[in-house]
């Protein structure tokens, strides 16, 4: 059947987060060209979980994937570039780039992560009982399964405990549009603090509305008054169930407690003194050890 405008609106729609964040994902980790060997990877392993043809190794580093149809016709070709530039990143942001001197910065993080995409939708199309949707569902896992040092970083995955160190509002927006992208919206409790020279109302507004039950802290180097962040998170969301933690180790032991009574998930974000704090009190450290100057 004929395809509508409208009908491949809403389906592109219902891929929006995971294009973004499988963007994002090319983003973060930049190859010059000829060099694209991580990428090239992450292109065949999408193109193999939804079942399709795949050659690798192309001119180098080159991905084609191939999916045929059941009537007789023209073949329909789409490329996409996929090498980044020579270039130093100022962006702040969770998927800023990783690698020192190399960033995307014509867009072939997008035009990759859109390659994917329409093959999904044709392949939807062509075979709607197939397997587009384990390869959507590898997609996010993928994405979940990376490392971003400090940035949306998984330090514990009983309960889940993501932490991200950005540290300023704009900064701390897009990381949490990312979380929800590759994690889910739901299930989660915001750990929160800000540095004493930082607004609180900024960076605490900019969190506090996505999330039901708020813990408050302060970090023990430049750490804001907790009862001073409290008080920001019930301005955000005065709805939210806002407790707060004395100190990072107060927070740590009550934020795990509450994730494992309730089956839920932990977010760590405000500060990067926080975030590293908070992750090393939950793998066994102190604070009080930590030397950042």
């Amino acid at each position: 059947m004929k395809r509508t405008s409208a009908t491949w609106n809403q389906e592109i729609d219902a891929r929006r987060d995971a294009l973004v964040a499988l963007r994002r994902e090319f983003h973060r980790h930049p190859e010059l060209s000829f060099q694209e060997r991580r990428t090239s990877e992450i292109i065949a392993e999408r193109l193999h979980a939804a079942k399709l043809e795949v050659r690798t190794g192309i001119a180098g580093t080159g991905v084609v994937g191939i999916l045929h149809g059941d009537r007789p016709g023209r073949t329909v070709a789409w490329r996409a570039d996929i090498d980044a530039l020579p270039l130093s990143e100022k962006l702040e942001a969770p998927f800023t780039s990783a690698a020192p001197g190399v960033m995307h910065a014509c867009g072939h993080d997008g035009h990759a992560a859109i390659a994917i995409t329409l093959f999904l939708l044709w392949l939807q199309s062509e075979r709607p009982q197939s397997a587009s949707d384990k390869a959507e569902a590898a997609i996010h896992s993928g994405l979940r399964n990376v490392r971003w040092p400090g940035r949306l970083e998984i330090v514990r995955q009983e309960p889940l405990t993501v932490i991200d160190v950005g540290h300023t509002p704009d900064g701390i927006r897009q990381a949490l549009a990312s979380l929800m992208a590759i994690h889910g919206a739901d299930g989660w409790v915001l750990v929160t603090g800000v540095s004493s020279d930082k607004k609180a109302d900024e960076i605490v507004g900019a969190l506090a509305p996505a999330f039901d039950t708020i813990i408050c802290t302060a970090a023990h180097h430049k750490g804001a008054d907790p009862q001073v962040i409290a008080a920001a998170a019930r301005r955000g969301n005065p709805a939210a169930n806002v407790q707060v933690g004395a100190t990072m180790a107060d927070a740590v032991r009550l934020s795990q407690e509450m994730a494992r009574a309730e089956r839920r998930r932990l977010y760590v974000a405000g500060g990067l003194f926080l975030a590293v704090e908070y992750a090393t009190v939950a793998k066994g450290g102190r604070a009080e050890d930590l030397k950042f100057f």
